[in-house]
């Protein structure tokens, strides 16, 4: 369904409250834009840190999908915290205090 918005002077245009629910834009929001064919596309974005960008590289994206698998296939050894503790020569983590309730008398 094609919606007709206006652009002022500044090249801002109004997004109808209707596609926003849509594309599931609340308030604030960054869209990505291209155009492809003469045709402008928008669809909902995030900004990611710098410092996070690596995360989203080939290389890592490659590297989790081998790492998944490998796990699939059960070739990954999962260890928790205290037997990594253990094979560490770490002495076991101390258990918190069970906190007492107050009596009544």
């Amino acid at each position: 369904m094609s919606t007709i918005v206006s652009v002022n002077a500044q090249g801002r245009m109004t997004i109808p409250a209707s596609i926003r629910r849509q594309l599931g834009i609340e308030g604030e929001g960054t869209l990505i834009v291209d155009v492809d064919d003469g045709k402008m596309i928008a669809r909902p974005g995030v900004v990611i840190p710098a410092e996070d960008a690596w995360y989203y590289t080939p290389e890592h994206q490659e590297q989790l999908a081998r790492a998944e698998a490998e796990y699939a296939a059960g070739r990954v050894l999962h260890i928790g915290p205290d037997e990594l503790r253990r094979l560490a020569g770490l002495p076991p983590r101390r258990q918190p205090k069970a906190k007492q309730r107050p009596t009544t008398g």
